[in-house]
């Protein structure tokens, strides 16, 4: 069946580089709406898939019944002063309210929700079903400079963040090849003998999602087991 060539899904769960604490227009994850029946000393501040929970919405926001919002909490600031955002879960709106906070329920969730976490709206997805990646010589260049989950040897379907932007012409359904370049060794036994030995290929990853200040990959193929901090990428 027609479909895009990035899935939605893949879109929400990215994580992704931003200003310092986050985007400049959110609202906050107040807490759960569930009542308890038992009395606790202190509030719940972790929630459960299907939960309810009461967020003020970002400002100049109407809220409307169904609405989708995306939960996420701040990851580390990197060198260049950017700060990662990790998603954390898809909200729907249930009762709007204009001056109280409204009451979302939890549909998805990718990590923890919990109490002070930031909502954005959930940006729309405008890759059609016809988009698919054609071969490209000499695209732009850049490297890794995040890996998500801080995975040790991330693998297929795991999130890394190039720094290549939106300035730089990077879009959504990308595919940038990460690799090892050419480099000189030294030839065992015969001394100061060196030799080039070429360009080795280590994966793929396709955009999922692009800001300002940089771009957050899927890997979709892989072939060395060596994806880390530093490792080149090109746009093929």
């Amino acid at each position: 069946f027609p479909h895009p060539a990035v899935r939605v899904g893949e879109t929400f769960a990215a994580p992704w580089l931003d200003r310092l604490k986050g985007p400049s227009e959110q609202g906050t994850i107040v807490g759960s709406a569930e009542i308890s029946g038992i009395a606790t000393q202190t509030a719940r501040s972790r929630m459960l898939n299907e939960e309810r929970a009461y967020v003020p919405l970002p400002k100049d926001i109407v809220p409307a019944r169904g609405d989708r919002y995306l939960a996420f909490q701040l990851g580390p600031v990197l060198e260049n002063g950017s700060q990662m955002v990790e998603p954390t879960g898809v909200l729907e709106v249930e009762r709007a309210e204009n001056g109280d906070a409204s009451t979302v329920r939890i549909i998805t969730q990718y990590s923890n929700v919990e109490a002070g976490q930031g909502i954005i709206p959930i940006d729309h997805f405008t890759l059609g079903n016809d988009a698919r990646p054609a071969p490209l010589m000499l695209g732009t260049e850049g490297k890794v400079v995040f890996i998500a989950q801080n995975s040790v040897l991330p693998s297929l379907q795991s999130y890394v963040v190039i720094d290549v932007t939106a300035k730089d012409g990077a879009k959504v359904g990308d595919q940038y090849t990460l690799f090892a370049p050419r480099r000189k060794v030294l030839v065992k036994g015969h001394g100061d003998e060196t030799a080039m030995v070429p360009e080795e290929r280590v994966a793929l990853g396709q955009v999922v999602k692009v800001t300002d200040r940089g771009a957050t990959l899927i890997l979709v193929d892989q072939q060395n087991p060596s994806v880390k901090l530093g490792t080149k990428v090109r746009l093929t």
